[in-house]
């Protein structure tokens, strides 16, 4: 009977080269025998490759911008869904489509429908044919390492899956600044062959018909319109917004109470004067010092 136990390799040290970096795409835990036959688990790097095609538990380096556009479209699209039958959004989720020499991939944000039960969260894999699935939209963000992929071979695979839309946020980082621009593919019913690219308006939105959203771009972050043209929050901004509705709600509430307060106040004063004033009748009011 063989044992298993841990072992994490060396910890990933930084180098002066980014490039040089072996762990600058991520890692993963690779289970290895020894000759004894007792077995254990390497920490081994991913390349561009691995990326591509991910396996689950993979951890996968992305920057805080990446980071930050996905939260905010798969929260969003979430909220969209919420409520609606078979329908369902994943982020950074492994997904296999099922379709013959195509290994699962790794989309950033995916939205499907007509899921024949409740999805089960705790799958690390969408097997969508099996679950009945239609997708009806994919987003990807760039990063330094996937950007080839996501700008290149991705098209023909989401064109390959059945994917009804497939959208870009390119995100050029670099040390010095950046530069983000959206690109968007659709299945065109004229030219169903291939994916059809889509054209910005004139304010640089592309209209993802399928969830009627548009996205677009603010100081360089991915933003996402409903179809009348208003500006969709994120979560942080929607709760500033509360904590700032709330304060201004106390701060009117501890007014009202400070001024019903000094109305109290006043009319007590008054009434005391008025008492005042009524004693000092009662006896003969006050000597006038004119008086002889």
């Amino acid at each position: 009977m063989s044992s298993t136990t841990t072992e994490t390799g060396a910890t990933p040290q930084p180098v002066a080269v980014e490039k040089e970096d072996p762990w600058r795409c991520g890692w993963r835990y690779v289970r290895r025998q020894r000759p004894d036959g007792t077995e254990y688990r390497e920490q081994v790097p991913l390349g561009p490759e691995d990326i591509l095609f991910p396996q689950e538990e993979d951890f996968i380096v992305h920057t805080e911008g990446h980071n930050d556009d996905c939260r905010y479209l798969k929260t969003v699209l979430q909220e969209r869904a919420r409520g609606r039958e078979g329908m369902l959004v994943l982020c950074d989720h492994r997904v296999d489509w099922e379709v013959t020499g195509l290994r699962p991939l790794g989309p950033d944000v995916a939205v499907f429908d007509g899921l024949r039960e409740a999805w089960d969260r705790h799958r690390g894999t969408l097997p969508v044919r099996t679950w009945g699935a239609r997708t009806l939209l994919v987003i990807e963000v760039t990063s330094p390492d996937s950007r080839v992929n996501d700008l290149g071979i991705k098209v023909e695979f989401y064109h390959r899956v059945g994917a009804l839309f497939y959208a870009v946020v390119d995100r050029r980082e670099s040390r010095r600044d950046a530069e983000t621009r959206l690109f968007g593919y659709h299945v065109d019913p004229a030219n169903p062959g291939r994916y059809s690219e889509v054209q910005p308006d004139e304010r640089g939105r592309i209209w993802l018909e399928t969830v009627r959203l548009w996205l677009g771009l603010e100081n360089d972050r991915a933003v996402l319109y409903e179809e009348r043209g208003d500006r969709i929050p994120d979560y942080a901004e929607v709760v500033q917004t509360a904590g700032e509705a709330e304060a201004h709600a106390q701060a009117e509430a501890d007014a009202r109470i400070a001024a019903e307060a000094r109305a109290v106040a006043a009319e007590a004063r008054a009434e005391e004067l008025e008492a005042e004033l009524q004693r000092l009748r009662g006896q003969g009011g006050p000597p006038n010092p004119a008086a002889p």
